[in-house]
């Protein structure tokens, strides 16, 4: 009978080793992946990326938001990320995306466009492997739901400096259905896992 006992204690733990070992391989596992690709903690202002080895800072904190816009309106939201890594030559990707709160002016006449310039202290730097603003030349219709933009690459100790430009272009026709309508979005830098 002590026999049993012990053969049936033996069993219950060696089963619940595995178990508890899945459990933990499995936590573990998922949260490496959160931490890889997720934008992390807001801290003064800025919101810092993290992946396994990358550390990247993202200074955005404006909204865009105008209320009774007219056509013929003009404006622009600066914003950067910085690779802030201790390593050299340790980089990754990062996805830009347009966050709307609010647009109603669902128009071809209300469009974007994004400058991005790659720093190393002052030395602007060619795009490379592993090193890529993204650029938007020509003027993009600016979305009425929240959309991706375009990705970029960034190496250790590069600032990658954005300048981002809304126009509401007067078309020569009549524009009156469009005025006084409200937009507000910002822009968000989502960083994935470093290649």
């Amino acid at each position: 009978m002590e026999n049993k006992k012990k053969s049936k204690f033996k069993f219950y733990i060696y089963a619940i080793i595995p178990l508890f070992s899945f459990v933990s391989v499995t936590f573990m596992a998922t949260y490496a992946f959160y931490l890889a690709t997720v934008v992390g903690n807001e801290d003064n202002g800025q919101v810092i990326t993290k992946s396994a080895q990358v550390y990247a800072a993202f200074n955005a904190t404006d909204t865009l938001n105008v209320e009774k816009i007219l056509p013929g309106y003009s404006g622009t939201l600066e914003f950067s990320i910085v690779n802030t890594t201790k390593e050299e030559n340790v980089y990754g990707n990062y996805t830009l995306a347009w966050e709307i709160v609010k647009n109603e002016i669902d128009n071809d006449s209300f469009t974007y466009t994004l400058t991005g310039t790659s720093y190393k202290g002052t030395e602007v730097l060619a795009d490379s492997d592993s090193n890529k603003v993204v650029n938007i030349v020509t003027p993009r219709r600016i979305p009425t739901m929240s959309a991706n933009i375009g990705e970029g690459i960034i190496n250790t100790g590069v600032a990658h400096k954005y300048v981002l430009t809304v126009n509401f272009a007067e078309s020569g026709t009549n524009q009156d259905q469009l005025q006084g309508k409200n937009f507000e979005g910002k822009i968000i830098a989502k960083g994935d896992p470093n290649i």
